[in-house]
């Protein structure tokens, strides 16, 4: 093995600098000289897409030129010219966060009051009051990080203050530490490990709650590199090994999409994602998987340029469509970011789906515009429709943190405590026997109980959290323990939606709700077959129109499911149904009855319609002789005057014979036995004579035959429009050669 000497002998020999003194076999490497970064500066400046007026390059360039000369001849630890630091952190701020040119100076300037002799009251000479203030602030924030015995919340605290006075300020910060962590092996071990515990427990979740995801992964990963080297070495050479594999399979995997996206004429970009090493390491651990159960390593990001502003949202549905049209999509892994954009700005489409060879891929749909509030922030993309309000909400949350912080009554460990809290998306519960529980910030009881177990949450009606009895939409926070308390009478309510934060637990409870509404509706349906059929009444859609409207409902199906979870009762049914039967007979028939007395008595004719009921046992209809039963509750109830269940029923308390004097008749139901043999054609003949030469309407029809198969034996239910009517018809059938008809008067 080469020793450090051996090895800068075998660097090329050239007009570069080289410094011994830092190098190790780890890091040794190209030094940068001042010369060098000012021909980096001509090419930034040259490029700089943020610099839109002559005005802009003045500025920046007068910026750099005064930091090189405050900076001249100081180094970094790693050997560099200190001027290539606040270049770098310049180009971050320009190019990975989007920061006009007043932030680029700021970030070229940052370190001349801290590491030079210069004051601030050069810089504010110089360059105006705006940029010394945030010059100041970062002073200050640097000046108290700098020291290991410094009261750590003094540190949370100027960084609050730097985020509610002056985004940029955090902004400017959280570059600078990017290119810091690039140079972190050059430190000892004690200041790698506190710098890396800093930026993965600050810098990189106040990095997502700014919306800088590209800057957050890249924090979390060089973080990673030296708290767990050993984790980040085998997940980087795994990814390494299959890389060129992951490359190809998302070629064939996004050829039918492009196809697709060009005939239909879009305008869009389609590049592969690759989920960041800490993101693959935390996945592996709360999954308790390998790396080769980890699906969404590699990704698909669809990137198109919409036709307008106001077809944005549904260009995203129909690309989505497109790729759920190709490829069978996994319903419980749709992500929709776009009807509620999350509080830092992101918006998106998110889809996993199942591609060739049965693989799980993830496709994130976004327009440019989401694109860029995604990479480089809600900050830097103030003048986006709903992006100031997302900004207003994160803003609030700070200035609470703040006050508390300013209260100074907490020890550092709360205030860091505090300080993840309120950039943390995710907190840790605990079961009764300390098992350990993800979940996300907002999560409530309910999420926890559907967490653990589906029956917990299905028959949950509130928990001891810390042994407190606390509600099921109560929200619980990190290191809290809970225990479930349930019940068996307790079943899932629509109202749990409004409150369950697990984007799991939601598709679960729509599912079951859905199940659990089909169940009630078809219920629903048999108990208003059993009481059309009670009453004798046909279901037309125009009854089920006045159902819908006498109940207040949109539609048939609601109507089902309120009468099967009997949020309508059967008595409320029965009542319209038996109204509605009342009408029906009286429509058709409204039949005048003459009461016949004794001699003697004046005759009384009985005109009070809305009394008469016909008698479902016998079924009389005009024309045939009849008798009335009253009831006790005034009813009249018309029975034919053969009928054997006639005046039996208890709460008879007068009868008399009826003749139908006059009637205007539509229909009314009769029935015929038939008797024929078996012959062709034989049931065409009968429902000709039916349905063609009577107007009959046959309700229903029956046959059987013996057992030699020659004769036929049945019945025919239809509707007449009276006893003449349904003579004719039993006259007519007797004409069929081999057939014999009767009426059946008692069924």
């Amino acid at each position: 093995m080469q020793n450090t000497s051996t090895l800068l002998k075998s660097l090329p020999q050239n007009n570069k600098t080289y410094k011994k003194s830092n190098l190790t076999l780890e890091n040794a490497r190209y030094v940068i000289t001042e010369k060098d970064v000012d021909a980096k500066f001509e090419e930034f400046i040259i490029n700089c897409h943020k610099c839109k007026s002559e005005k802009d390059v003045e500025l920046i360039t007068k910026a750099y030129n005064f930091a090189k000369n405050a900076h001249k001849g100081e180094t970094r630890f790693s050997g560099d010219a200190f001027i290539n630091h606040p270049l770098e952190v310049a180009k971050i701020v320009a190019n990975e966060i989007g920061l006009s040119a007043t932030s680029i100076a700021c970030a070229l300037l940052h370190d001349v009051v801290t590491n030079t002799e210069i004051e601030l009251s050069e810089v504010k000479l110089s360059f105006g009051k705006e940029i010394a203030n945030i010059i100041f602030n970062l002073t200050k924030i640097k000046g108290t990080a700098n020291y290991f015995n410094v009261n750590k919340s003094e540190v949370y605290r100027l960084i609050l203050i730097g985020v509610s006075e002056d985004i940029r300020i955090i902004l400017i910060k959280i570059a600078d530490r990017l290119h810091n962590m690039l140079s972190l092996s050059s430190l000892k071990p004690a200041k790698k490990l506190k710098v890396a515990n800093e930026t993965m427990y600050v810098y990189a979740p106040l990095a997502e709650r700014l919306g800088l995801f590209i800057i957050k992964s890249k924090l979390e990963d060089y973080a990673f590199k030296y708290l767990q080297p050993d984790d980040y070495k085998n997940i980087t050479n795994r990814i390494k090994y299959n890389r060129q594999k992951s490359i190809i399979y998302l070629n064939k995997f996004t050829l039918p999409i492009i196809a697709k996206l060009i005939k239909r004429n879009y305008k869009f970009d389609i590049i592969s994602r690759q989920k960041s090493v800490y993101s693959i390491w935390r996945k592996m651990v709360t999954k308790k998987v390998g790396i080769e159960n980890v699906y969404d390593i590699f990704a698909v990001r669809i990137i198109f340029n919409p036709k307008s502003e106001q077809t944005e949202k549904e260009e995203c549905q129909s690309i989505f469509q497109i790729v759920s049209e190709l490829y069978d999509v996994n319903p419980k892994r749709v992500r929709n970011w776009i009807a509620e954009p999350k509080e830092n700005g992101y918006e998106a489409l998110h889809l996993t789906v199942i591609g060739p060879k049965n693989r799980w891929v993830e496709v994130q749909i976004r327009s440019k515009r989401m694109n860029e509030i995604a990479e480089m922030g809600i900050a830097s993309h103030l003048d986006y429709k709903g992006v100031r309000d997302k900004k207003i909400i994160f803003d609030n949350k700070i200035n609470e943190l703040r006050k508390k912080f300013e209260l100074g009554i907490n020890s550092d460990f709360d205030y860091l405590s505090n300080f993840k809290l309120l950039f943390a998306t995710e907190i840790v519960v605990y079961t009764p026997k300390g098992k350990e529980v993800l979940l996300p910030v907002g999560a409530t009881v309910l999420d926890f109980a559907f967490t653990i177990h589906t029956n917990l949450g299905i028959h949950c009606i509130g928990a001891k959290v810390n042994n407190k009895l606390l509600p099921i939409d109560h929200r619980i926070q990190t290191g809290d323990y809970i225990e479930i308390l349930t019940s068996k009478n307790q079943e899932p309510k629509t109202d749990w939606l409004k409150f369950v934060k697990t984007q799991k637990v939601q598709n679960f409870l729509k599912e079951i709700l859905e199940i659990k509404k089909i169940g009630k509706k078809e219920n629903g349906q048999i108990i208003l077959q059993q009481v059309l059929k009670k009453f004798d009444y046909t279901p037309t859609p125009e009854l089920y129109r006045q159902l819908t409207n006498h109940f207040k409902l949109k539609n048939k199906f609601d109507l089902y499911v309120k009468i099967g979870s009997e949020k309508i009762s059967k008595t409320k049914v029965e009542n319209f149904i038996k109204k509605k039967a009342r009408w029906q007979f009286k429509r058709f028939v409204k039949p005048q009855l003459a009461r016949f007395l004794p001699k003697g008595h004046e005759e009384i004719v009985v005109d009070d319609e809305s009394n008469y009921k016909v008698a479902k046992c016998c079924n009389p209809i005009p024309g045939e002789k009849a008798i009335g039963e009253r009831n006790e509750f005034n009813e009249i109830i018309i029975h034919k005057s053969i009928c054997k269940h006639a005046l039996k029923n208890k709460d008879v308390i007068d009868f008399f014979p009826l003749s139908w004097k006059t009637y205007k008749a539509r229909s009314y139901k009769g029935r015929l036995k038939i008797e024929a043999k078996r012959q062709f054609g034989l049931l065409n003949k009968i429902t000709n004579i039916m349905t063609h030469n009577l107007d009959v309407n046959i309700k229903a029809i029956h046959f059987d035959s013996d057992d030699n198969e020659i004769l036929l034996t049945g019945w025919v239910e239809v509707y007449v429009l009276n006893k003449q009517h349904l003579n004719l018809l039993v006259k007519k059938l007797m004409e069929i050669d081999g057939l014999k008809a009767e009426t059946i008067d008692d069924w």
